[in-house]
């Protein structure tokens, strides 16, 4: 799994995703995966904008 954060092994059946307000130099909103059954945070990413390759 080329792009995942270490932490995940496998791909969860459900997932969540949201954003919450930050004020960082990469943006004024963060991006945050979450797994709801397992209750627990995947990645938080530092903006909500997509990369450019």
């Amino acid at each position: 799994m080329k792009n995942y954060p270490s932490n995940v092994e496998i791909l969860p059946e459900v997932i969540s995703f949201d954003e919450t307000s930050t004020k960082t130099d990469a943006g004024l909103y963060s991006f945050i995966l979450n797994d709801p059954l397992r209750r627990i945070t995947l990645d938080i990413l530092p903006t909500k904008k997509r990369l450019s390759n």
